[in-house]
């Protein structure tokens, strides 16, 4: 009788000890439950504010961008307005002007012309002397500068340094006074004689053929042969 009521008990004590054991163990399995969800919330709370975070500071950034840009747009368009532009009138070249160049001679001064020639008749008939330069003799480029320096000009006493000075005058432009140049030897020689133009298409010289100072015409085959040039100096 004793062994039973021992062994029930025993059982009781034992079912005791299960039954609170389970309860235990229930308490424990469903408290983790609890604050999973709990965390779970949580977790999800938090994402959420930080992803609200995040946009609002993406808004922000983007607004201030936004702002940053119309204010750089603002200050171009304000820049470009007060920059003076340069005025199209003065930044334009003046039209070039050119001057015609011409290498031939403007009209003889005939008051010196004039000397010239009067100069150049009173020695004809003159002898021709080689270097002689006054009335007692000339040869061609002394003849010239005799001439010339009673018009108060100085030339050189040879025939082709005289040929270099003035300006260029064509055949059909020759006014008294003028220098005319020749090659006497048939153009192979260059320049080598001078006279004086008197017009009428005749000119003055001091001839080393002739023996003194002769008045001849342009239109002369000989002479028309040795033409080379002509200057004025007047």
């Amino acid at each position: 009788m004793n062994r039973r009521i021992l062994s029930v008990l025993s059982v009781l004590i034992i079912c005791t000890f299960v039954l609170a054991a389970c309860s235990s163990i229930q308490k424990e399995a469903v408290a983790p439950k609890v604050l999973t969800a709990e965390n779970a919330d949580a977790t999800l709370t938090t994402a959420t504010t930080s992803k609200a975070t995040e946009a609002t500071e993406s808004a922000t950034t983007n607004q201030a961008i936004t702002t940053t840009a119309k204010q750089i747009a603002t200050t171009a368009k304000k820049t470009a307005k007060t920059t003076v532009k340069p005025k199209t009138a003065s930044n334009k070249a003046a039209p070039a002007t050119t001057k015609k160049i011409t290498s031939t001679a403007k009209k003889a001064d005939s008051s010196k012309a004039n000397i010239v020639v009067t100069a150049a008749r009173s020695a004809l008939g003159v002898k021709y002397v080689f270097l002689g330069n006054t009335m007692s003799g000339f040869d061609c480029s002394g003849l010239t500068l005799y001439c010339y320096n009673k018009a108060g000009i100085t030339l050189p006493h040879q025939s082709a340094q005289q040929s270099g000075l003035g300006k260029y005058v064509s055949k059909a432009n020759l006014q008294p006074g003028d220098l005319i140049f020749f090659d006497t030897n048939g153009g192979n020689d260059g320049i080598n004689h001078v006279g004086i133009y008197t017009g009428n298409g005749k000119f003055i010289s001091a001839l080393s053929g002739a023996g003194k100072v002769t008045e001849a015409s342009l239109s002369n085959s000989y002479w028309v042969n040795a033409y080379m040039t002509a200057r004025r100096i007047l």
